[in-house]
């Protein structure tokens, strides 16, 4: 899409600074409180995928959207998020006055995916914007990084051993 530019916050950290390895989040934080220092050339912001986010972060894209007198939209799916780290943001969520689009419905996922996904976050209510046929998943878990791995391994046999071919996998 012309003039429209998509980044995450390490992307547009990393290029923006010269830095090429992983933020740590007091580094986007430096980053966004000093982002006159590097040349921001945005209208507006808009960020899909916010409980993702910290809830300072999102503050401080807001104020960076406002001294431009730009735009800045929110959208977030609350049953996304899973992280117990980000129940700050749950909390900026529900406090803030900025405008925020929560999603209400899954629309990319069967009945059967989405059950099971929410299942170990006790979501028991789904509401999908269309029924989406599917195979029942299978729940995996593990206990260390490799049985993890072991899982992975053993589940692309199983598609190999199937006649996927490896191109034909995404985990």
């Amino acid at each position: 899409m012309p003039n429209v530019t998509f980044y995450n916050l390490n992307e547009m950290y990393a290029e923006k600074t010269g830095r090429s390895e992983y933020a740590k989040s007091y580094e986007i934080t430096d980053f966004l409180n000093n982002y006159y220092n590097y040349g921001y050339d945005f209208d507006h912001i808009i960020i899909d995928e916010a409980q993702d986010f910290d809830a300072e972060h999102l503050d401080k894209l807001y104020e960076i959207a406002k001294n431009f007198s730009g735009y800045f939209y929110v959208f977030y799916d609350e049953n996304q998020l899973v992280h117990q780290w980000n129940s700050s943001t749950l909390k900026w969520f529900n406090e803030s006055e900025i405008p925020k689009g929560a999603l209400s419905k899954n629309c990319r996922n069967t009945l059967h995916i989405a059950s099971t996904a929410y299942r170990p976050v006790e979501i028991e209510n789904i509401d999908l914007a269309k029924d989406i046929p599917g195979e029942i998943p299978i729940m995996k878990l593990a206990n260390s990084d490799e049985q993890v791995l072991e899982l992975i391994a053993e589940t692309i046999r199983g598609f190999t051993d199937q006649g996927f071919t490896k191109n034909q996998i995404a985990i």
